[in-house]
């Protein structure tokens, strides 16, 4: 299931998530028009290392990385499928939590995405980049605010509508099991990082969870 677009978006101007799609857009075409080694000077500066966690003079450096990793993007598809995402889930998401407390939980399940990416793989050198764990605690917020109301979905061949959790349950079921893999084969495992997605997925549930009582009550 392909999530295609929101059938019934909020009156509200989701700035905050157009602004993201701008930001990721702007960052990786001036990222991939770059000269190969300007491209990898910007790889090191951003992009988020375990690894360098612990090897790191400074303790700061490789955290802020983390939130600096969300920006790039390893190929047009990479970005093209987090920003899809993004474009279907994060409309109502931000319509129900606003846009300061939306940019905090984005944020916020990017940069548990990268602690739990260096809690399962801290020797990990491959450069971890993209918006991906943060989509996934959007993603998670969908699932506590709206989970009943459709998404148009790419269904095999045809588009159907269905509640937003079963796209959403998929997705996490795809994300478990790969991780599940990459953990049973270092090869695959260090093409994606899948615990970046699931612990973004967690912050997100876990975040939204916390704030439902008090957006109900405003």
């Amino acid at each position: 299931m392909i999530p295609l677009w929101e059938p019934n978006p909020s009156r509200k101007t989701p700035w905050v998530t157009w602004s993201i799609l701008l930001l990721c857009a702007v960052a990786f075409a001036f990222h991939r028009t770059r000269d190969p080694y300007t491209q990898r000077e910007w790889l090191d500066a951003m992009a988020f290392v375990p690894s360098q966690v612990d090897k790191a003079a400074e303790t700061l450096g490789p955290w802020a990385r983390a939130i600096s990793s969300l920006w790039l993007h390893t190929s047009i598809a990479h970005l093209a499928v987090n920003m899809l995402y993004l474009w279907v889930f994060g409309d109502r998401v931000e319509a129900v939590l606003g846009p300061a407390r939306f940019a905090a939980l984005f944020l916020s399940a990017g940069f548990v995405g990268a602690i739990a990416q260096w809690a399962t793989t801290p020797a990990a050198s491959v450069p971890m980049v993209g918006a991906s764990a943060a989509i996934a605690g959007v993603l998670a917020a969908r699932l506590v605010f709206e989970p009943k109301e459709p998404i148009a979905v790419l269904n095999l061949v045809k588009v159907d509508r269905l509640p937003a959790y079963m796209p959403i349950v998929g997705w996490f079921i795809v994300q478990a099991v790969a991780t599940y893999t990459a953990f049973r084969n270092v090869a695959i495992g260090r093409t994606a990082a899948n615990a970046a997605h699931l612990g973004g997925f967690f912050a997100g549930l876990a975040i939204a969870w916390l704030l439902r009582k008090s957006i109900r009550e405003e």
